[in-house]
């Protein structure tokens, strides 16, 4: 069986954790393997973790686009 990786990208703490912790919650009910980073550790989780989603809260976000060659 071939478990879904998904990286939820969290870029602001105070406004959007909330949210993807109440998603994060949901994808490992379904079966989803998931984490949530931050900028900082974002491009470990890239390069390590090799995800078949990444997840952002905006889509205009500049780490968005190096995500798109890693998944």
């Amino acid at each position: 069986m071939v478990v879904m990786k998904a990286l939820i990208y969290c870029d602001n703490a105070g406004r959007d954790l909330y949210g993807l912790k109440l998603l994060q919650g949901y994808l490992e009910r379904v079966g989803v393997r998931s984490f949530i980073c931050n900028s900082f550790t974002v491009r470990g989780f890239l390069v390590h973790y090799r995800p078949d989603v990444f997840i952002a809260a905006r889509g205009d976000m500049k780490i968005a686009k190096q995500a798109a060659e890693f998944c």
